[in-house]
């Protein structure tokens, strides 16, 4: 019997190797292009599909103002349409806070940790002032009001109001001192339609919120269309819009048409006199995102509470 030269051995050996390090360099090459073709895929999908939704939002925010405009018992209908992703409707959302001064132009002040569930909150002035004697704040939703709680640190306060901001859908704050009224607080639950796709990087979404959008990615937001606010001669007007929604549905997911109605219930004025340095943000849970602020202006503030109803869906 013959023996294989050792030639061969070495050529048999050097062909399996070769296998092997094909055979490497294929899976290696597969989970290269799987790690970046994957996650791009993933990613062009949610972009396209919060494009399409946006959209959409955008016409919803024309509608939604639109029937503010025109007066009580005024509707729209509103078509949405879903390919991929999940929209869900929030009664309260993210808080918008807006405050302003009474005194005089060089009087400034600022409120700070300001959040859904807290009692109270910080104001701090831009220089020494009378102190806060008395705070007021009224329930919007049922006019209730009740006197809170000032606790005086030279140019800074704490104003506790003895009931979680977030138990109504809205509250007027004021403040006084020994001499009159110092300055006015604001904070509106609007309420949101809320879009949002799912990736391995993170949630991308975007909201319909009080007639502006605000975009997500990941944990980064941006206000791209603001809460309506607008000057006509001297006055600054500022539009708040509260939506209830009258289904029971607070999801809606899957590919289809959804109809609902947009209707106007009320409109009111709540100001409208000579402010100061005035300012207006969105305090989310994690990121507050900033509106406007002006120095001086003549503020009209309007209150539109509007229903919105899934009156249809089809997929």
């Amino acid at each position: 019997m013959k023996k294989k030269s050792s030639r061969s051995c070495e050529k048999a050996v050097v062909a399996v190797i070769d296998v092997v390090l094909i055979s490497l360099i294929v899976l290696l090459a597969i989970g290269s292009i799987t790690m970046w073709a994957i996650p791009y895929l993933e990613r062009q999908k949610a972009i396209n599909s919060t494009q399409f939704i946006s959209h959409q939002f955008e016409v919803f925010n024309s509608l939604l103002l639109d029937v503010c405009k025109e007066g009580e018992n005024s509707s729209r209908c509103f078509p949405l349409y879903i390919n991929d992703g999940k929209v869900d409707l929030d009664c309260t959302g993210d808080m918008l806070v807006i405050w302003y001064s009474l005194v005089k132009p060089e009087i400034n002040f600022a409120v700070s940790n300001i959040s859904d569930g807290d009692e109270g909150f910080d104001i701090s002035f831009n220089r020494e002032v009378r102190k806060i004697e008395k705070v007021k704040y009224t329930w919007l939703d049922n006019g209730t009001e009740r006197e809170g709680w000032v606790d005086n640190r030279d140019n800074k306060c704490f104003i506790r109001i003895n009931e979680p901001i977030n138990s109504g859908r809205g509250i007027k704050i004021e403040l006084f001192s020994r001499e009159g009224p110092v300055g006015q607080i604001w904070a509106f639950y609007p309420g949101r339609l809320r879009f949002s796709f799912p990736t391995s990087e993170g949630d991308f979404a975007i909201e319909a919120i009080g007639g502006g959008i605000i975009r997500g990615e990941g944990d980064s937001a941006d206000l791209s269309s603001s809460i309506p606010f607008y000057r006509i001669n001297n006055a600054l007007v500022i539009r708040c819009i509260q939506m209830n929604f009258s289904t029971d549905i607070r999801s809606i997911c899957g590919k289809g048409m959804h109809i609902f109605t947009i209707t106007n219930n009320k409109t009111s004025i709540l100001e409208n006199q000579k402010v100061y340095w005035i300012y207006a943000e969105m305090h989310g849970e994690n990121e507050k995102l900033k509106i406007l602020s002006s120095q001086s202006a003549n503020l009209i503030l309007l209150h539109s509470i509007c229903t919105i109803s899934l009156q249809e869906e089809n997929r």
